[in-house]
């Protein structure tokens, strides 16, 4: 698919201090000046493989990162910062995390692989540093294919969101016309809290499209009414009538997702 050239240029998602826990990484050494660069590239790299080209350069246009559906998938939480959920086909509620562990573990990963590692007590340091002893490099390599593929599981873990994020089915409450609204959004549905209703309106942004009876309308406005409820406003002919019990979203259209495998240990360094 062609799309127009331009220069992408992204907010990095995490930072040099998000190194910590089993991700640790010295700060004292100059070579993790260099950090930056493998955090811009690995964040680059997981986004193309799990968006593909079209919604990864939607996702980067400006201000698009930080609206609700993409701020959502990134992190996990809708606006208001409520855990994101879904329900797979077997009727399952699965909690949804975001990427951001699965970019600090491929970061990770090619970080050290790349630079000569020497194991000290506050993480894998590098060349030449004091006090520190080399580490032998099964190890080393042992402890980075562990991260590789902790990514690779949240990677996965992603592609699951996005698959399901498909077509997916919301129960509608009420649909209504306001003639004070005419010509405008003139029809409010109102979204009732049961399986895949709610907590799935966190995706949908304005000027998105919902799919009414295998019609689509555009969306003006989401507003979270109550807990329970969230409130959409669209635009159809005045006098229509809607009999659903069900309208479907499809937040992330045209998405392309790449497979990733499960790494072996011979050959990472």
């Amino acid at each position: 698919m062609w799309l127009p050239f331009f220069y992408i240029c992204i907010m990095a998602l995490i930072t040099k201090s998000d190194f910590k826990g089993n991700v640790k990484i010295s700060q004292n050494t100059k070579e993790t000046a260099d950090l930056t660069l493998y955090i811009e590239r690995n964040q680059k790299n997981l986004l193309q493989d799990l968006l593909g080209d079209n919604q990864y350069y939607i996702y980067s246009l400006p201000n698009q990162a930080s609206t609700t559906k993409y701020y959502a998938l990134t992190n996990g939480k809708g606006a208001s910062g409520e855990q994101i959920f879904y329900y797979n086909s077997s009727g399952d509620r699965i909690i949804y995390w975001g990427i951001i562990d699965a970019l600090k573990y491929f970061t990770y990963w090619d970080y050290v692989r790349n630079l000569n590692a020497k194991a000290t007590s506050v993480g894998i340091r590098f060349a030449e540093a004091e006090n520190s002893s080399g580490s032998d490099q099964l190890q080393v390599n042992s402890v980075i294919e562990q991260r590789y593929n902790l990514g690779v599981e949240n990677y996965h873990e992603a592609c699951n969101f996005l698959n399901a994020m498909y077509d997916a089915k919301v129960h509608i409450k009420t649909i209504s016309e306001d003639p004070l609204t005419a010509g405008e959004y003139n029809f409010s549905v109102v979204v009732e809290y049961q399986k895949n209703s709610v907590n799935l309106c966190s995706l949908i942004n304005v000027g998105d499209m919902i799919d009414i009876g295998g019609e689509d309308y555009e969306v003006g406005s989401v507003t979270f009414a109550s807990q329970d409820e969230c409130e959409i406003m669209f635009y159809a002919p005045t006098g229509k009538t809607f009999t659903e019990t069900h309208m479907h979203i499809n937040p992330f259209l045209d998405y392309e997702t790449k497979h990733k495998s499960i790494s072996v240990l011979d050959g990472f360094l």
